[in-house]
């Protein structure tokens, strides 16, 4: 699929204390209403873990959980139009690597759906690793990686890329589902949706979750918004089609008490200094992410 649709970047500002981290996406969003505004993730005392430990709780349930946005996990070919969706597989490790010695642990978005409804555990420092579009990069770089720690990843899957040259093949994608990773729907073909007829977004939506039952035998019940486009219109479609949580790339935390069809994702760019991303991280359970303004800065298409 051609990437001139997937091109809006925007800054994201964590209180003041760092400088701002630069978005990267397969598009843009839409400026954060009010609701939607970054809330301080939950950290519960030393005392409530402790008694949770000698009940024999496993997890806790933090109120705000980051969640990271990939796309391709290699360096841009030759050419690439916008190389800064492509992420060095070796930076991608050095993440990794920083977020297990620091005690996080990467869980589905899958699962912290449902501990917030209070049907699941999370561990104490929950991390989603998402990974937009379905390419086959993903495959071969992301998964070695996360497989070795016994970490999930969720798969925003667009159908269409199953049949690109960069793509995942479905024997992949059966892998990773094997292995524990998440399959979220992010459309047939990667539309903007704000501007899909009724009709149009019926398909693109409930195409597409048919399509993965199809294909894998699993019921995606989350979605990712292509481009990090939507509205209220979309959302209401989303709803309908039986989807339980969508991400956006609004900068922040993903929060327990935010609209839980409008998720904020961190997304990851390749010229990000990984000293910026190590600090914003670091500050997680200490310090709310505030949404910055959406800056557009390249086309979609």
């Amino acid at each position: 699929m051609p990437r001139e649709r997937r091109a809006w970047f925007r800054p994201l500002v964590v209180m003041g204390a760092i400088a701002a981290l630069a978005t990267a996406g397969c598009g843009g969003g839409r400026s954060a209403p009010q609701r939607l505004a970054g809330r301080a993730p939950h950290r519960p005392a030393a005392s409530s873990i402790q008694r949770r430990r000698a009940l024999g709780v496993r997890g806790v349930v933090p109120a705000s959980v980051p969640v990271l946005g990939f796309h391709e996990i290699r360096n841009p070919p030759p050419g690439a139009r916008y190389p800064e969706l492509y992420l060095d597989p070796a930076k991608f490790a050095r993440i990794v690597s920083w977020l297990r010695q620091r005690g996080f642990q990467a869980v589905t978005l899958e699962r912290v759906i449902r501990a917030w409804r209070g049907r699941a555990t999370l561990p104490e420092r929950p991390v989603v690793l998402t990974f937009d579009d379905g390419y086959a990069s993903v495959y071969r770089f992301a998964f070695p990686v996360l497989q070795r720690l016994h970490w999930p990843g969720v798969l925003n899957l667009e159908l269409a890329e199953l049949h690109s040259p960069d793509g995942l093949r479905p024997p992949e994608v059966r892998a990773l589902y094997s292995a524990g990773w998440e399959i979220a729907s992010h459309t047939l073909t990667h539309p903007d949706l704000t501007q899909a007829s009724a009709p149009q977004l019926r398909h693109e939506l409930v195409g597409s979750r048919r399509l993965i039952s199809r294909l894998f035998g699993v019921q995606a019940s989350d979605f990712c918004y292509p481009a990090g486009r939507f509205d209220r219109r979309v959302e209401r479609a989303v709803a309908a089609a039986g989807y339980r949580a969508a991400q956006t790339e609004l900068p922040g935390l993903a929060a327990r008490s935010d609209d839980p069809l409008a998720l904020r994702r961190i997304m990851i760019r390749r010229d990000e200094p990984l000293a910026t991303v190590f600090s914003l991280l670091s500050r997680v359970r200490g310090a709310a992410l505030s949404a910055a303004p959406v800056v557009r800065t390249a086309p979609g298409r």
